[in-house]
């Protein structure tokens, strides 16, 4: 340790010399790496502690436009090969380690682990994991981002997309490589444009798709031009000699604001990124060392966890995912996991990052360019093609205590979450086309999304003995029902088919996730926070009731079946059902209050229909899912899975309510 803090010592008082080590800098990665973990292990402590990712790519800007200018290179094929070989050492080694050991960790413990877990593994040794995690966002079969234990090599996947282009534009506008005098204007203003198309993208999209600006590279580029032109700033632009007086002030405001930052509440989330980075941008600027700013980024526990913040990010997330497929993610689980997560940490950063990066294991351009070739090559592809069949059955925490997985219906239901916006037709009629017999000559209609998709065998077993068939689609387009109405688009081919096809007598149920209407989709809202009907749902309201009166003047009734219970926490179920043989009690279970009060939006505006239209009418799973203390788990009372994951029913769950729903629904059409 004092071998350690002795080293960055030197590198502090070097500081003063251009493009050498920033003490400060380092500092700040440690605020962004702590924020990060809090909020991930404490979300409620922290909501917006995420935007220390954000923290680090204005960090990656500045430091990485730093090593391209102070490079000497003999050429292109030297720049470039100089640049990826540094890189390869800084990122390679420790990333491999964390994916290699979490993959063995999970194959071995966790019951049954999705494809995808694999796949976004394998494919982050290459920078690529955001965008397949963009790729599969969309798909509803696939496993929730909170489950994968490689969603958070996302953010790497971004900054070595960052490393692919950026090295070539600094070149080419001579700040690099050839290096003339009048680059600093001219790359200060392909900067500016680059940086203002990108930050108006992400503000553009930021709402209407979040998936996209969350996990592009294009809607994040601009955050890496802002630490770029914090060192074009302070190397090119930035006056010495003149007072550091009010600096102090300005540091201290943008310090303290960065930290508020991380507790402001997540819908807020397009300004607060933005703040975020400009008060980054402001505290790596003017910087100076005599300030108490400086000294404290400066002091031995931040220049130590900031050293240690790149195995600590890594780490971080895939212990928190296997807690949750195991001891779960509970006030004492969550501190014997953070034990475990500074423990992995520290054996990566002494005896990985470091020994690689500075002993010459990796020196020169041939070793690094092996690495890729030897190890990450064919343990890319044993990842992503090999290790999903190579199951390790019953030897999971779960598996040894005699807990099944819970059995998923994911995949099993025809004409659910699939995009069909290039085919609407065809999948229309396949899917809801009637089949109207002389023993059945009414339809009902099921239409929303994966909540609509749950409640097709209580409906099969519902329907039974009465003369009604059921159709049902989800068509997951942005331009269908229900996410057109929730992104501002009145359109909805699938609403527009039931229109024209239904028939007097008829009955059409809809059903969605209510987490569509709220800021966090799959977390609850604070019994604090008041819920009202904001613009999105007004709008979802108001067009869902242009269709309702459609279908209500030709003898159609509507059913808005309420959602089903949404878990504390996003967890495995058999994690749950394991803490509840273990502890009696597991960190999924919630109440029917906070319940209500998450759904609340929701239900607001299934008041609002049912207020307006006497064709209208709701039916509510919580009566028969909550038990008489006012609380719900993933098992029943006779220890059978209710909820296939954190938001979803079972099979079973869903085919046990189907008397309640039969006697309802002969109500609804008598």
């Amino acid at each position: 340790m004092r071998v350690f803090l002795i080293f960055l010592a030197w590198c502090y008082m070097a500081g003063a010399a251009k493009y050498k080590y920033r003490g400060d800098v380092d500092g700040l990665r440690a605020v962004a790496v702590i924020a990060v973990i809090l909020n991930h292990f404490y979300p409620a402590l922290m909501p917006s502690g995420y935007l220390g990712v954000d923290v680090f790519f204005v960090i990656s800007g500045y430091v990485i436009t730093q090593s391209l200018v102070s490079m000497k290179s003999q050429g292109w094929f030297d720049y470039l090969t100089t640049f990826y070989a540094n890189r390869v050492r800084r990122l390679l080694p420790a990333l491999i380690f964390c994916v290699a050991l979490t993959t063995v960790l999970f194959l071995v413990l966790t019951p049954g682990p999705q494809r995808e877990i694999f796949v976004t593994g394998g494919l982050s040794l290459f920078g690529l994991s955001n965008l397949y995690l963009l790729k599969i966002a969309s798909n509803y079969f696939s496993i929730d981002a909170h489950l994968n234990p490689f969603t958070h090599t996302w953010s790497l996947g971004v900054e070595e997309q960052f490393y692919f282009i950026y090295p070539a534009l600094l070149a080419l506008t001579g700040l690099a490589l050839v290096k003339v005098e009048r680059a600093w204007a001219r790359t200060t203003l392909l900067l500016v444009v680059l940086s203002a198309a990108s930050l108006l993208s992400y503000l553009f999209l930021v709402k209407s798709h979040p998936v996209f600006s969350f996990y592009s590279m294009p809607t994040r580029f601009w955050e890496f031009c802002f630490g770029a032109f914090a060192f074009i700033f302070i190397n090119k632009y930035w006056l010495n000699g003149k007072s550091i007086r009010w600096r102090g002030g300005l540091l201290w405001l943008s310090f303290l604001g960065l930290l508020g930052l991380f507790f402001v509440p997540i819908e807020y989330q397009a300004c607060s990124t933005v703040l975020a980075v400009l008060l980054v941008t402001i505290l790596i600027v003017f910087s100076v060392p005599s300030l108490g700013v400086h000294q404290l980024l400066c002091s031995p526990p931040f220049l130590y966890i900031g050293a240690l913040s790149y195995s600590l990010y890594l780490w971080h997330w895939s212990i928190l995912v296997l807690g949750r497929y195991t001891v779960g993610d509970s006030l004492v689980a969550s501190f014997f996991l953070l034990v475990i997560v500074f423990a992995f940490s520290l054996f990566s950063y002494y005896f990985v990052e470091r020994p690689m990066r500075y002993k010459g294991y990796l020196s020169g351009r041939v070793k690094p360019l092996c690495l890729v070739i030897l190890i990450v090559l064919p343990l890319s592809y044993l990842i992503v093609r090999e290790v999903p069949k190579a199951r390790v059955e019953n030897l999971s925490v779960a598996s040894l205590m005699g807990i099944e997985a819970a059995a998923s219906w994911a995949g099993t239901i025809k004409c659910h979450g699939d995009n069909q916006a290039e085919n609407d037709e065809v999948f229309l009629s396949d899917c809801l086309h009637p089949v109207r017999t002389v023993e059945r000559p009414h339809t009902v209609f099921l239409l929303g999304d994966s909540h609509a998709a749950q409640f097709t065998f209580m409906l099969e077993k519902a329907l039974q003995g009465v003369p009604y068939s059921l159709r049902f689609a989800h068509n997951a387009s942005d331009y269908d029902f229900p996410r057109s109405f929730l992104s501002g688009k009145a359109v909805a081919p699938t609403l527009d088919y039931v229109v024209e096809t239904a028939r007097k007598g008829d009955v059409v149920a809809v059903a969605m996730h209510r987490g569509r209407l709220n800021p966090n989709r799959d977390g609850h809202v604070d019994m604090s926070h008041p819920v009202e009907l904001d613009k999105r749902a007004v709008f979802f309201e108001e067009n869902l009731s242009v269709y309702i009166e459609k279908l209500a003047a030709s003898g159609v009734k509507v059913v808005l079946i309420k959602d089903t219970p949404l878990m504390s926490v996003v967890a495995a179920s058999e994690a749950c059902k394991l803490q509840l043989q273990i502890f009696g009690r597991s960190v999924c279970r919630v109440s029917r209050a906070q319940d209500l009060h998450t759904r609340k939006r929701l239900d607001l505006v299934y008041q609002g229909l049912l207020e307006k239209n006497k064709a209208v009418f709701t039916w509510d799973p919580f009566d028969f899912m909550y038990s008489a203390d006012g609380y719900a788990d993933v098992v029943d009372d006779v220890n059978e899975y209710v909820m296939m994951d954190s938001h979803h029913i079972t099979q079973y769950q869903s085919e046990k309510m189907a008397q309640e729903f039969s006697l309802f629904f002969k109500g609804v059409v008598r």
